[in-house]
């Protein structure tokens, strides 16, 4: 599937989600949840985090890529499109620059 197969992201981060559910079921406090991932796992952790309905600790992305067609950027809250909800990092190699993948976000696909 290419990297922009809608209904597999979104099954994939549904999956996410209800790990993360079971894990603030069982007394986990949201502020507390950190996802990571690398390549189409950073995709997935983007995304993931960004849909999710609460805020989490946060998220990292390894050498991972923006999963965002226009039909899922609309199914991302105002609250999830405020900078200071859920913190983000972009790490592309050792030998590169720090970015913060959440403002690259909002920068491309929201005004």
């Amino acid at each position: 599937d290419s990297p922009n197969d809608e209904s597999s992201l979104l099954k994939a981060v549904q999956n996410v989600h209800a790990t993360i559910d079971k894990e603030i079921a069982a007394g986990t406090n949201p502020n507390n949840v950190f996802v990571c991932g690398f390549s189409q796992g950073g995709a997935l952790t983007l995304a993931s985090v960004l849909l999710y309905p609460k805020t989490l600790g946060g998220g990292a992305v390894f050498s991972g890529w923006v999963p965002f067609n226009s039909s899922i950027t609309e199914q991302i809250t105002p609250e999830a499109k405020q900078l200071s909800r859920n913190p983000f990092s972009l790490i592309a190699s050792a030998s590169t620059v720090y970015v913060d993948i959440y403002s690259l976000a909002l920068s491309l696909f929201f005004e």
